[in-house]
């Protein structure tokens, strides 16, 4: 159980972190990543699902093992 949740926490972070590293990145922006400015959208609203999915999953899992013993 506990590899299953340091592997679950370690696939969302890495989700979240190369998503949020994608859409703000770690320099200023520059001519190519300014120009579609009015179709960008925050991924904040689809990480915070993705979180509360994977707790929901662990949860749920955890649930599951303890009623089998």
């Amino acid at each position: 159980m506990y590899l299953f949740s340091i592997m679950l926490c370690g696939l969302i972070l890495y989700i979240n972190v190369t998503t949020l590293w994608e859409s703000y990145g770690n320099v200023p922006p520059y001519y190519g990543r300014t120009t579609n400015m009015d179709k960008w959208t925050s991924p904040w609203p689809v990480l915070a699902i993705i979180d509360v999915l994977a707790v929901l999953l662990y949860l749920g899992i955890r649930r599951c093992l303890s009623q089998k013993v």
